[in-house]
């Protein structure tokens, strides 16, 4: 898409090949962005509770 329209080329037989490469290198990048994305996502999720459960603990040390 571009500016949000549908494009359409006519690719010549000869090119076939060339371009499902091409397409399959970007859908292999857009694949292993997503899966980095989702690694961060899951990190974060983690540091955060490691955070709460440090600070229930920091908390309770200083109730005694």
């Amino acid at each position: 898409m571009v500016d949000g329209k549908k494009r359409v080329e006519h690719i010549p037989n000869e090119l076939v090949s060339d371009v499902r490469r091409r397409l399959d290198e970007g859908n292999a990048y857009k694949s292993g962005v997503a899966e980095l994305m989702a690694i961060n996502a899951q990190i974060l999720i983690l540091e955060r509770r490691a955070r709460k459960q440090q600070e229930a603990a920091a908390k309770k040390r200083t109730a005694r």
